[in-house]
């Protein structure tokens, strides 16, 4: 039988950062969204606005590709302690 490492503080700040994580992909296809639908338009909006919104979409999806990285990486750590269940 496995021990579960950790404190149940420690569980539920792993899913409320899982959480923002799923919130932070919504604001990344929002953003893209953003930037697509821009540039299908006949009168874009200026460069500056464009890269503003570029910008906004890297940041964003930096942010995600550490958290997720994180959470894997600790995932990682709490497997390789434990007894294989499948």
């Amino acid at each position: 039988m496995t021990t579960l490492r950790g404190t149940g503080s420690d569980l539920v700040q792993r899913l409320n950062a899982i959480s923002e994580v799923e919130k932070s992909i919504g604001n990344l296809l929002r953003h893209a969204q953003t930037c697509i639908s821009e540039l299908s338009k006949e009168k874009q909006i200026s460069k500056t606005k464009m890269e503003e919104s570029s910008q906004a979409f890297k940041k964003t999806l930096m942010q995600v590709e550490k958290e997720l990285s994180e959470q894997m990486l600790y995932l990682s750590n709490v497997c390789v302690g434990s007894a294989h269940q499948g």
